[in-house]
C-alpha cells in the first residue's frame, strides 16, 4: 500500500482494492470505532465525495465495501467510474459553500 497521509486516504485506498474491505478491516486500519467508519462511508464517501460505494454480503454474513473502478477502452489503468474528469481529487479540500477547490 502506498504511504497514506491521512486515515481518509487509507480508507479510500482499501475501498478501491478489487475485493474492497470489511468494516473490521477499516476499523483496524484507522483505529476508528464501528459507528465512525459507517459515518465516514455514508457522509464522506457517498455524500461529500459522491463516490459509488458498493456493499456486498459475503457467505459468512460479513459485508464488504468497495468503490468500483473500470479500465479505459484501451485497457489502461483503472479509472474511478464515478468521478468525472476535472473534479477535485479526494485529497483536495472543497469549500462547502462555493464548491471551489481549496489546495
Amino acid at each position: 500500500m502506498p504511504e497514506a497521509t491521512t486515515k481518509s486516504d487509507t480508507v479510500l485506498h482499501l475501498l478501491r482494492q478489487p475485493d474492497g474491505a470489511t468494516l473490521i478491516d477499516l476499523m483496524a486500519a484507522t483505529s476508528w470505532q464501528r459507528h465512525s467508519v459507517r459515518g465516514f462511508l455514508s457522509g464522506t464517501v457517498r455524500k461529500k465525495l459522491g463516490l459509488n460505494l458498493v456493499s456486498d454480503t459475503m457467505d459468512g454474513g460479513d459485508r464488504r465495501y468497495r468503490i468500483p473502478s473500470v479500465t479505459g477502452a484501451d485497457g489502461s489503468a483503472p479509472i474511478d467510474a464515478t468521478v468525472p474528469d476535472g473534479l477535485p481529487s479526494t485529497t483536495d479540500a472543497v469549500d462547502a459553500l462555493t464548491g471551489t477547490v481549496v489546495c
